[in-house]
């Protein structure tokens, strides 16, 4: 069968994957030792403090220490698990709602703040075009109005600040006749006696020392 068909005319190098390739040197890494964690009574006793993330032993905090603890750096400052910003930058990944696509001018914006305007895409740089009846000029009756509408604020806050500095409108101490109120009171035990007593009570307010010293701070 192979009589039939021309010889090759070129020649090609066949490499078998299975030949044992040569392993790189094992390096043994020497880790530093660490400290044993104390047990639980013994840690309320000697007051053991967990500073670093190994005194934890892959676990949380320990709830017997009353002391600020930060397992796998959750809720320090600065740290892994922290909610500020850390210091590698890395920025979680965002899409856009309009369209779904991936929000890459994210990496523009972190550093901004939210009310800051920035422009990053292409729709920003295009002219807008406006309505011809939102950009038409009032018409003379609608600037009346408006001039109207100004002239009536600006004098109700004229005559406000005019009539406030008349001395007639200073505010002025009431005497006891006029701030005093009367009323007519029926008592309710009327005792032995058969008609009702009515009075007429006049209720004034408590005169005021003023050198009495402040009661609240």
């Amino acid at each position: 069968m192979s009589a039939l068909f021309p010889a090759p005319v070129r020649s090609y190098t066949t490499f078998s994957d299975a030949a044992p390739s040569s392993a790189p040197a094992s390096t043994s890494v020497q880790r530093a030792p660490t400290a044993s964690i104390p047990r639980y009574p013994l840690r309320v006793k000697q007051q053991f403090v967990p500073r670093r993330n190994e005194d934890f032993g892959d676990g949380g905090a320990f709830p017997e220490l009353h002391v600020a603890q930060f397992p796998l750096g959750m809720g320090k400052k600065g740290g892994n698990g922290s909610l500020s910003k850390n210091s590698s930058g890395t920025l979680a990944l965002q899409v856009r709602g309009e369209d779904g696509k991936v929000s890459y001018d994210a990496i523009v914006t972190q550093q901004h703040r939210d009310k800051t305007k920035v422009y990053t895409k292409f729709s920003d740089i295009v002219e807008k075009d406006g309505d011809a009846a939102a950009l038409a000029r009032p018409s003379r009756d609608e600037e009346l109005e408006t001039a109207n509408r100004t002239r009536e604020a600006l004098q109700t806050l004229v005559q406000g600040k005019v009539a406030s500095s008349l001395p007639t409108n200073v505010g002025r101490q009431k005497s006891v006749k006029e701030t005093s109120k009367y009323i007519r009171y029926t008592p309710n035990d009327q005792g032995t006696s058969g008609a009702p007593k009515q009075r007429i009570i006049r209720m004034v307010e408590v005169a005021k020392d003023p050198m009495e010293p402040p009661k609240f701070q």
